[in-house]
Parts: structure tokens; C-alpha cells; sequence
């Protein structure tokens, strides 16, 4: 069973990122958005196990460098809430 994890507020100011990491499976993948994005720096992510993407219009807006390989459109989440079991916001 995937889950979809939609991680929208910053490790910097908050624990959702690090609660999130706890109930993490392989087969999840993480989304960033909103204040998320701060995250990509975050050493919670170091772990190169993750499955993490960001929302690159998000990234954009707060001037967050993200790789190619990060990187989400938008209109691409949509695909990832029906590839996914369930959908869980962490905010």
C-alpha cells in the first residue's frame, strides 16, 4: 500500500517533515509544496532512500533551487493521487 505524503510546512519551524519520515514505506513518495520547499536543504532528506519531489512553480515562488530529478509540475500531481493508495497532508 503506497502513500502519497504532501509535506507543506518547513523541518526549519515544524515536526511534520520528521513525523512523516517516521511512518515512511518504500513504494511512498514525498511531495513538497508551500513551505515545504524549504525542505530540499533540510539534512532530514540526506537519505538518499526517499522518493522526494518538489513542486517546481512552489520552488519558483520561494526561490528554492530544485534538481531536474526533484522536480514536479503542477499539473503532474494530479497523476500521483491516482498511482498512490492514499494521500496523507502534513501540515
Amino acid at each position: 500500500m503506497s502513500i502519497l505524503h504532501l509535506v507543506r510546512t518547513s523541518a526549519y519551524q515544524q515536526d511534520d517533515l520528521a513525523q512523516c519520515l517516521q511512518v515512511y514505506c518504500t513504494g511512498d513518495t514525498i511531495i513538497l509544496i508551500d513551505e515545504g520547499c524549504y525542505n530540499l536543504t533540510h539534512s532530514l532528506l540526506a537519505d538518499a532512500s526517499y522518493t522526494i519531489l518538489a513542486i517546481s512553480e512552489h520552488c519558483h515562488a520561494r526561490a528554492v533551487t530544485c534538481s531536474k530529478q526533484h522536480q514536479l509540475a503542477l499539473a503532474e500531481l494530479t497523476t500521483l493521487f491516482f498511482s498512490h493508495n492514499s494521500v496523507i497532508t502534513w501540515q
